[in-house]
């Protein structure tokens, strides 16, 4: 008999540094008759990383992995993955010039009936605190996808990209692009680099649309066609922002896939959670 397809039920959200009972809401969101399978939060305040991780094994996902760097002097939040498998992770080792946030990226690699899924999480720093250190922390994460191409993986996170607009000529209109696009400004100086609109575009772009050379696609492009964007993420200013996303390879089917808004709002997070529903292809 044919091998049947794996059903996973993936969850990725910026808590932006709430405490670890939002997770009762996450909960509730998702359904108690509902398995959660693998969850990533970004913006985890490493001084309640502990009280996530136990919150996430009374969730049944006792494989927790989250890496703290206490020791730099800001974008100090973490990511934390939890698994209902095995989870195995290794701390990125990056000199500071290529990956200036360390913390901004989590890898690890969950089993699964066997086979191997690699993960990897992403709070990708925003570029108007941090610059061209956003562009680099997308060339790291280019290299980890290049890495795992041919092998099952999900890629999840809040990823500050790209501009909240509909398709423009049939492409995503990045930070590298004027406001009304598809013009890309021309310099930009920050913290003593400067550069070009087509130098922040190109790697963001890579990303979402150079399909053809790393095999991801848009999970929520998969369920609801390319182009379609949602509000993930309501600034301060109340700006809204297409910012939270997951990537999954070809071995995974979408069956389904979801922002869960009611996790945005007072006391919770200012970003919406993204849930999926895939098929691990047999």
């Amino acid at each position: 008999m044919p091998k049947k397809s794996t059903p996973i039920q993936v969850v990725t959200w910026n808590v932006a540094r709430r405490d670890a009972s939002v997770l009762d809401a996450l909960e509730k969101a998702v359904g108690r008759t509902s398995q959660l399978d693998l969850l990533t939060l970004q913006e985890v305040a490493p001084h309640r990383a502990e009280d996530f991780r136990d919150r996430l094994v009374k969730m049944d996902l006792k494989h927790v992995y989250y890496t703290a760097h206490l020791d730099l002097p800001c974008l100090c939040e973490i990511n934390v993955i939890g698994s209902r498998w095995p989870l195995d992770a290794t701390e990125l080792r990056y000199p500071r010039k290529e990956l200036p946030w360390p913390q901004a990226l989590t890898r690890g690699s969950v089993s699964v009936n066997g086979r191997s899924i690699f993960v990897v999480t992403a709070h990708i720093p925003n570029g108007t605190r941090h610059g061209w250190e956003k562009i680099d922390t997308f060339k790291v994460l280019k290299e980890l996808v290049l890495q795992a191409k041919g092998t099952p993986f999900i890629v999840t996170g809040d990823f500050n990209e790209p501009q909240y607009h509909r398709l423009v000529n049939g492409h995503i209109l990045t930070w590298g692009q004027e406001h009304n696009g598809p013009d890309y400004w021309e310099e930009w100086t920050f913290g003593g680099r400067t550069g070009k609109g087509q130098d922040w575009d190109k790697p963001v772009r890579w990303l979402f649309e150079k399909v053809e050379e790393h095999g991801l696609r848009n999970a929520y492009w998969e369920a609801h066609g390319k182009g379609a964007m949602d509000v993930s993420h309501v600034t301060t200013g109340k700006k809204r922002r297409w910012f939270d996303h997951m990537f999954v390879s070809p071995h995974f089917g979408v069956e389904q896939c979801e922002y869960l808004h009611k996790l945005r709002g007072p006391g919770l997070s200012d970003h919406s959670a993204l849930g999926a529903k895939l098929l691990l292809k047999a």
